[in-house]
């Protein structure tokens, strides 16, 4: 097996988009628009006797003081066939690895963070059509693999640890039946008070949208640039938007990739709340997506009554809101982010130096 620096868009989405541990986050556009953002990518491949066997695709993200770090979104992507012969997934491993040792020394990094798309706990259902759909290890099998080639579990997510999906082979009628008695009644409500959603590319309406939504839950976003980028980046990405009296009052982003589409980010008015159109939203966004094929919606973060995850321990309400579509459905939960450090004296310094500069521009 060698490692070479992928080049092909066409060679790369073909085996992206075909294995299992396959994502969005891996896509050949994803890593095309971290790039347009001036983000240092790299994208490897693993062939043997010419053949796809991995891909990994990486940034480098620079920090306050000149410093970076490295990080691999959902990756590394691995043959199907690999995750029945874990001798030859170890191999791979370590080859990708060595390679991402070798850059983060060229770049004098002081960390690289990566979180595969490998989901370790499904919960109680009938397991078969997750199962063939995506790359799951309840044996915790990888965990035991990154740990023995010197990885941590991280400080810190970067993508959502927990989830809820919803499974579109089931009819419309199904979808209804399984909401919640208070959800159908709220998407039926945002109807009869005349709420209609339309397909946009109004990013001025939805960053409005976005921001206040933001300050009144507490957290942060992006800036607008990056929802007009990312629009512009994803062959299907969506943004709905919802009117009432010819004002915005809600509005939600999706992404479309393999069989499943994302909801990545949404955004909803102080005022009109009564009418309940982020209802109405999602289950624009959730018939769109059957209609048009997609197999799985992703409701893209969640959290557990006992999650110990600090970024989620204000995700209650909005968890509460997104199991109304299924409340049956578990919450899944991915593998999570794992860390290596190779400065850590100089990471704890600038990990100081930043918990000050956090608290200087929020006062």
């Amino acid at each position: 097996m060698h490692i070479t620096e992928s080049t092909d868009k066409t060679s790369w989405e073909t085996f992206n988009r075909t294995q299992n541990t396959g994502s969005l986050l891996h896509s050949w556009s994803w890593a095309e628009f971290q790039a347009g953002r001036q983000q240092k990518i790299w994208r490897f491949e693993v062939k043997e006797n010419g053949k796809t066997v991995a891909q990994m695709f990486f940034w480098k993200h620079r920090f306050l003081i000149g410093q970076n770090a490295l990080y691999c979104p959902r990756g590394p992507v691995i043959a199907n066939e690999l995750n029945n012969n874990k001798e030859k997934l170890s191999q791979v491993l370590k080859i990708l690895f060595e390679k991402v040792h070798q850059i983060a020394k060229e770049n004098k990094s002081l960390i690289f963070r990566i979180d595969p798309n490998i989901i370790t706990e499904l919960g109680n259902i009938n397991k078969e059509n997750w199962i063939n759909n995506f790359a799951i290890d309840e044996e915790t099998f990888w965990k035991q693999e990154f740990e023995a080639f010197g990885f941590t579990r991280s400080e810190r997510e970067v993508q959502p640890v927990h989830t809820i999906m919803l499974d579109l082979s089931k009819s419309e009628d199904d979808l209804l039946a399984d909401m919640h008695q208070k959800t159908r009644y709220n998407i039926r409500l945002a109807k009869k008070k005349g709420v209609e959603i339309v397909e946009s590319d109004n990013i001025d309406e939805f960053y409005n949208l976005m921001k206040q939504t933001t300050q009144r839950q507490s957290f942060g976003t992006y800036q607008k640039q990056y929802f007009s980028d990312l629009l512009k980046s994803q062959n299907k990405t969506r943004l709905y938007l919802a009117k009432h009296e010819n004002k915005f009052i809600a509005g939600i982003l999706c992404v479309y990739y393999k069989n499943l589409a994302t909801y990545l980010f949404g955004g909803s008015s102080n005022e009109y709340r009564r009418l309940m159109a982020p209802h109405l939203l999602q289950w624009t966004a959730i018939q769109h997506a059957k209609q048009a094929g997609y197999q799985f919606y992703d409701f893209w973060g969640a959290a557990p009554v006992d999650s110990k995850i600090k970024q989620e321990q204000s995700w209650q309400g909005i968890t509460r809101f997104k199991q109304g579509f299924n409340p049956n459905q578990p919450i899944f939960r991915y593998f999570g982010a794992y860390s290596y450090t190779y400065r850590p004296i100089i990471l704890k310094v600038w990990n100081g130096i930043y918990s000050v500069y956090r608290f200087l521009i929020r006062k």
